[in-house]
């Protein structure tokens, strides 16, 4: 171990992310920890306390980047895609896919730690998006559909989907995913036209 000069720590905080994100593909939330992490990236056991007091407020960073992340795959996915019922579909395969490719996003959305301002933030970001995409999916609906509701379904389905793939208790081989994520999204869509 050794300490480290200044100019080094400024990558220290990405560094310290990355790899807990990297711990999280194979471990739980339970076992994170700001000393496993310190000697993963062989830094004294001290040094991620400069950027995190404990270990939820890096678990709070993770739901952050995970907010960020996502609201700007919705802004790319708005600026390619006029279509409100495909992007609605989009909303759930965005979501999917970011928790898909980086489980600690997931593990850290699913936290129930108390969030700080700018993960409130980032998070009222993908929600303003979200909520945008729902009321034009419910204007032209063919059915009267509460933009509401709408959104907790697209939500429940989307998170569903991956509580139910991280636990295991679907069994899609990942050649498969791909499509079966476009077709469980698009089910959804359907029944909103």
């Amino acid at each position: 171990m050794y300490d480290l000069t200044l100019s080094s720590m400024e990558n220290l905080k990405q560094q310290l992310i990355a790899k807990s994100l990297d711990f999280l593909t194979k471990h739980d939330l339970k076992d994170l920890s700001l000393r496993k992490i310190a000697a993963s990236l062989n830094v004294t056991h001290q040094a991620p306390y400069h950027y995190f007091k404990n270990k939820n407020l890096l678990i709070d960073e993770l739901k952050y980047h995970a907010y960020l992340d996502l609201c700007e795959q919705y802004r790319k996915m708005l600026l390619e895609e006029d279509c409100p019922f495909r992007s609605f579909q989009l909303l759930g395969i965005e979501y999917i896919n970011l928790c898909i490719k980086n489980p600690g996003y997931y593990k850290a959305i699913s936290s129930n730690i108390e969030m700080r301002s700018p993960t409130k933030n980032a998070l009222k970001e993908v929600t303003k998006i979200t909520d945008a995409i729902v009321r034009k999916v419910s204007e032209k609906s063919s059915r009267s559909i509460d933009p509401d509701n709408l959104k907790v379904t697209c939500w429940s389905s989307a998170h569903g989907f991956c509580s139910l793939y991280f636990s295991h208790q679907i069994k899609i081989k990942k050649k498969d995913l791909n499509t079966f994520i476009e077709q469980n999204t698009q089910f959804l869509t359907e029944l909103v036209r």
